[in-house]
């Protein structure tokens, strides 16, 4: 967990007020709060995560729960080349199956690690939104690159339009995906606050 992520939500949380008569909700521990001065039910965890400025990864929690992602993609691309070196190297494919095996084993061993990391019940939901934002990235840069080369080759023609439509439509997914992972840090800032409460509440 990151602590420069911990501080930042520290000052964050200090300096949160009720959006409906901005009364200050320092010292009201929990991810949903009640105004004390005009009783609206503040949920805190979202009221964060729409004023962090910082790098996704740094929410806590974030990286713990999006970890399957991170070992399927660096996997996939580890059985890429291996598949690649033992077809010209040792002429089996021993090696990438091998490769493939336990690319596929660790990502599972690593979601079911990741089931209950939110009190909630919606770990695998959020990984599973993680799997497809990332899908969605790496899709986008492919169809981008895509794009542009046979725009420009094409140009002036009519088609140029039909890439200039792809082109949005990449843009839109992108900014999709942005919100995706916001709401994803919003579950994570959820659930620290709510281990924040419970340490709190808990005797000495």
């Amino acid at each position: 967990m990151s602590q420069r992520g911990e501080e930042q939500v520290g000052q964050l949380r200090d300096k949160a007020v009720c959006p409906a008569c901005e009364y200050s909700l320092r010292g009201l521990a929990g991810d949903v709060v009640t105004c004390p001065e005009c009783g609206r039910g503040v949920d805190v965890a979202r009221l964060l995560s729409h004023q962090w400025t910082g790098k996704w990864h740094n929410v806590p929690g974030y990286t713990d729960l999006i970890m399957p992602v991170m070992w399927l993609l660096s996997g996939s691309l580890a059985s890429a080349l291996i598949w690649s070196w033992g077809e010209e190297v040792l002429r089996s494919p021993t090696a990438g199956i091998a490769a493939t095996a336990a690319t596929i084993g660790v990502w599972a061993f690593s979601i079911w690690r990741k089931r209950r990391l939110l009190d909630d019940g919606s770990a695998l939901l959020m990984i599973g939104l993680a799997h497809g934002i990332s899908a969605g990235y790496v899709g986008g840069a492919i169809a981008f690159v895509w794009i542009i080369i046979n725009g420009v080759n094409l140009w002036p023609s009519p088609v140029c339009l039909v890439h200039l439509l792809l082109l949005g439509m990449v843009a839109a997914f992108l900014v999709f995906g942005r919100r995706g992972e916001r709401f994803i840090a919003a579950q994570c800032l959820k659930q620290y606050l709510r281990d924040n409460a419970r340490a709190d509440t808990m005797p000495p």
